[in-house]
């Protein structure tokens, strides 16, 4: 049982790195398992999961955010391209 458990299980750095992986790219079955598993055992991994959605759902929104107000003219911005194709 020892030798299962040490393929298994896996340390709170592989499980950040791959948490981090989950974030671009999605994991293989055996890694989506060992994380699993590392999760179920581990609070402070818990915890740093939780934060790092957090941290890329704000991420998210600041993007969206930021390519909505390149998308909107001013008018000035407006008024001006309008003059142009006059």
């Amino acid at each position: 049982m020892n030798f299962l458990m040490r393929i298994v299980m896996m340390s709170c750095r592989q499980a950040a790195l791959l948490d981090s992986k989950a974030s671009f790219s999605a994991l293989n079955p055996m890694e989506a398992v060992k994380l699993k598993m590392h999760l179920k055992v581990c609070t402070s991994c818990q915890d740093f999961y939780k934060d790092s959605a957090l941290i890329d759902e704000a991420i998210e929104k600041i993007t969206q955010q930021r390519e909505k107000q390149q998308m909107e003219l001013s008018d000035a911005q407006r008024n001006k391209i309008l003059e142009a194709l006059k």
